[in-house]
């Protein structure tokens, strides 16, 4: 077994982090089966012996315990609820505890505190539910930045927050909202580009159509005189870029508005344009 997968209060504490199938089942779902197990067993050979003793009967004969039945198991599982937030389980366990510590309980007592303990921990555990995501989307929402380029969150902090989001979005299987982050990836890249070139990006105009900034930003970058081979070759990453941009101005639509919606596929598609605009744009600044 892994001594780093995480444990069940880790997984508790952090809802929206990826935990793969290994840290599911062979760190935590198989310590929470075994010590059910022990709980139900003990309340099988209780309610046998209770029932053999009493002619076939569930009843109310009290029992000595100097060894508490299944406290171990059940001081086991209180910890385990408390840990996945199953309060009215733990809650029960611990009433059940009070009862075994008490000395004296009757089998038919022990035996339908238990029984109603375990019909608990199953209501509850459904509650916590888990969501699969393919393992090729799963890269997307662990380390979404991973997709943009190494140096894109670094260059464009502006878009950091959309880069992530879009990432996530894609993982999750919601294309329009996807696309709509990546847009504003695209119009944040744009604006950073316009800054870099001399053009103020915030006029009514410009603020709110891509096309018009494009274009000053394409007629400064043509109207600059390198005089050096470096700025030679970041005009010509600019333009390259500009050119990336016009594939993904033609694949946009209103995907703000509500009656627009997006594909998979075309969330996919899109994402693919936005990302070799983003890694040609980078080499431009």
């Amino acid at each position: 077994m892994d001594s780093d997968s995480p444990t069940l209060a880790q997984m508790a504490a952090t809802p929206y982090k990826l935990w793969s199938l290994w840290d599911m089942v062979f760190k935590n779902a198989r310590q929470l089966v075994r010590t059910l197990r022990m709980v139900d067993w003990t309340y099988t050979c209780i309610v046998y012996s209770a029932m053999t003793h009493a002619g076939g009967r569930l009843d109310n004969q009290k029992v000595i315990s100097t060894d508490p039945v299944g406290k171990k198991d059940l001081v086991k599982l209180r910890t385990l609820c408390k840990q996945l937030g199953l309060t009215i389980t733990a809650e029960h366990v611990h009433d059940l505890l009070q009862v075994i510590d008490a000395k004296w309980y009757s089998h038919k007592t022990y035996g339908e505190q238990c029984r109603a303990m375990l019909g608990l921990f199953e209501s509850e555990l459904k509650d916590r539910q888990f969501m699969f995501l393919e393992p090729g989307r799963s890269r997307y929402f662990t380390n979404p930045l991973r997709e943009f380029g190494d140096d894109a969150a670094r260059k464009l902090p502006d878009c950091r927050f959309d880069m992530i989001e879009a990432g996530k979005c894609f993982a999750l299987e919601r294309p329009t909202a996807c696309v709509f982050h990546l847009y504003r990836v695209v119009e944040g890249a744009l604006r950073t580009l316009a800054v870099a070139v001399g053009v103020n990006p915030k006029t009514p105009t410009k603020s709110k159509l891509w096309q018009p900034l494009a274009d000053e930003i394409r007629a400064a970058v043509s109207a600059s005189k390198p005089s050096t081979q470096a700025e030679s070759r970041i005009k010509t990453a600019r333009l390259l870029a500009l050119d990336r941009f016009e594939n993904v101005r033609d694949t946009r639509n209103a995907s703000a508005h509500p009656d627009d919606q997006y594909t998979d596929e075309e969330a996919r598609e899109t994402f693919t344009h936005i990302v070799a605009f983003i890694k040609q744009l980078v080499k431009a600044l």
